[in-house]
């Protein structure tokens, strides 16, 4: 352990015994699955978080801001975007799906879809948080951009959220780990799957799924993770790649076969400050995917100044994103067109960019692991 950590904490009895309240009650939820978590490195860092959050935010503050042009530009002009809102029903479940569709305004024939769940903190009345950016870039960029809100789901992770319950964020993760909450949501994906079958503008050839934090975990579930608990498989073959932005961590002492059926092109862009609500878990515990998939194209992203909330883009919607954030959002948008120039339209000069360039050109804002 650094030796001023405890220096600086045994000023302060009130403040020592809180951090032995939150050890205690931490090592307890991991349970006997998650014990071989508490390393040393990990306990130090959990006892950092914050001083840690503080310093990066104060980095993102002071960041000289985005590039004027996105790292990644591909060759064919953008377009201007058509966007629409569209409300899908599963009535074998009762489920209403309100979705955002955007793409190019003057499209012609079958268009690559990118489906991206939003994460599971929404509100019905507050919808900017959900990757809007990301969305409005594809569909300028000749893509069918599809994003879907999952109320139900929400309503089942939330059942008491946000108007009785204190604890929302500590109470939401603990529901969101819940298999049963999980599958759900990845329901509300097959179905839209299955909705998409009959939509002629789209080319069923050419799918990708993404999402944010629970929906990240929801997207990775159609493309071959199994759910974690029961390790059932909900994988669809549909699915040609997928991408995460601050996926969940998935709970100390899951096997690796959990993520063995990952055989599509995969994408993690995670953040450095992401410790997801507190947890024992640290932002690398994110790409285990990554490491444990089995797909032969796989990249890692870790930018320095995200943190769990940054990717849907609410702070930038409200006008609240820091300069970091903004060069954040740049960065996920362009390797996010990147990928799925790559691996949905098998772009090679995309494919090369990923590559070949994308490493060098991140260095100082970030770094890429690719296999």
């Amino acid at each position: 352990m650094p030796v001023g950590l405890f220096q600086h904490e045994s000023t302060d009895g009130v403040r020592a015994g809180r951090i032995v309240g939150v050890l205690l009650k931490d090592y307890l939820q991991l349970g006997q699955g998650g014990l071989h978590s508490l390393t040393p490195k990990r306990i130090v860092a959990r006892l950092n978080r914050g001083r840690a959050a503080a310093a990066r935010w104060r980095k993102s503050r002071a960041s000289p801001g985005p590039r004027p042009v996105d790292p990644y530009m591909p060759a064919r002009p953008f377009q201007e975007v058509h966007t629409e809102r569209q409300r899908i029903v599963d009535p074998s479940r009762g489920v209403a799906m309100d979705c955002t569709l955007r793409r190019p305004a003057t499209a012609a024939g079958p268009l690559p879809v990118v489906i991206y769940s939003v994460p599971m903190d929404w509100a019905p009345n507050d919808p900017t948080p959900d990757g809007a950016y990301i969305a409005e870039h594809l569909a300028a960029a000749g893509y069918l951009a599809i994003t879907v809100r999952h109320p139900d789901t929400d309503r089942i992770v939330f059942p008491e959220y946000p108007s009785t319950r204190p604890d929302k964020a500590a109470y939401g993760l603990a529901c969101a780990e819940k298999p049963e909450s999980q599958i759900e949501r990845i329901k509300d994906l097959l179905f839209l799957l299955d909705t998409l079958e009959s939509w002629a503008d789209v080319d069923r050839a050419r799918i990708g799924v993404s999402g944010h934090s629970f929906g990240g975990m929801a997207a990775m579930s159609v493309a071959g993770q199994r759910v974690a608990g029961t390790l059932a498989s909900f994988k669809d073959k549909r699915v040609t790649a997928v991408a995460s932005y601050g996926i969940m961590a998935s709970p100390p002492g899951v096997p690796k076969k959990m993520y063995a059926d990952i055989d599509v092109p995969l994408l993690m862009i995670v953040g450095a400050g992401d410790f997801t609500y507190g947890r024992w878990y640290t932002p690398a515990d994110k790409f285990a995917a990554f490491h444990n998939g089995d797909s032969p194209h796989r990249y890692a992203v870790m930018l320095d100044l995200a943190d769990h909330h940054t990717y849907p883009g609410g702070r930038m919607a409200v006008g609240k994103a820091t300069k970091g954030e903004h060069l954040c959002f740049q960065w996920t948008r362009s390797i996010a067109l990147a990928f799925w120039d790559a691996w949905l339209r098998g772009d090679p000069a995309a494919r090369r960019w990923l590559d070949e360039d994308l490493y060098a050109a991140l260095r100082g804002d970030g770094k890429l692991l690719r296999k």
